[in-house]
């Protein structure tokens, strides 16, 4: 599994395409950390692949899509403040990074 997944990549599939929505960005993401796009949207699980995936599906979604965090949960079955809290902590590993 490789845990990094660039913006770049995502703006390559919107070139391809047209438009991001959530069914390419999830695709995208499981295709680049080699998963099952079902059990990413569907199982009810933590393990931390699955929270990992999970976490970059909403903030991407949140980033390229005007879906509002309630509408990007019901996709992958989670609550907005789910969605949230994903955000939150993709933001606070971004910014641990800048500083190393």
């Amino acid at each position: 599994m490789n845990p990094m997944i660039y913006v770049g990549t995502l703006k390559k599939y919107s070139k391809e395409s047209g438009e991001l929505n959530k069914t390419i960005i999830l695709k995208t993401i499981c295709e680049h950390l080699e998963m099952n796009f079902s059990d990413v949207k569907n199982r009810k699980t933590r393990l931390r692949e699955f929270a990992y995936a999970r976490h970059l599906f909403a903030y991407f979604c949140r980033i390229y899509t005007k879906e509002s965090f309630s509408i990007i949960g019901k996709f992958i079955h989670k609550n907005h403040a789910t969605i949230l809290h994903s955000n939150k902590q993709i933001l606070a590993w971004l910014e641990v990074d800048e500083l190393v």
